[in-house]
């Protein structure tokens, strides 16, 4: 092997483990690391009458700490079946 086959060889080297470690590691540092994540998700709230609205409801360890309205009322039809669970629309912050 020439020098120049060398060098190449350990440049992708040097790529692939600059790659690895930027996927892998937590840049933020260790003083965030244990912490719980904070978690925003959104959310639709309808009534019987099938009138729904959509929030946006942030959440730190399990609880909420802001809800923000997103939409205003939507009236869906009398047929309509909201797909998700009991238990999903029970917990606003899962």
């Amino acid at each position: 092997m020439n020098l120049k086959t060398i060098i190449y060889i350990i440049l992708l080297i040097l790529a692939f483990t600059i790659g690895y470690l930027i996927n892998n590691l937590n840049l933020t540092g260790f003083a965030v690391k244990n912490t719980t994540p904070d978690q925003t998700l959104t959310r639709a709230f309808c009534n019987q009458k099938n009138e729904c609205i959509d929030l946006k409801i942030s959440c730190k360890d399990s609880k909420v700490i802001k809800i923000e309205l997103l939409s205003d009322l939507k009236q869906f039809s009398q047929d309509w079946k909201d797909p998700r669970s009991i238990e999903t629309l029970n917990n606003l912050c899962p």
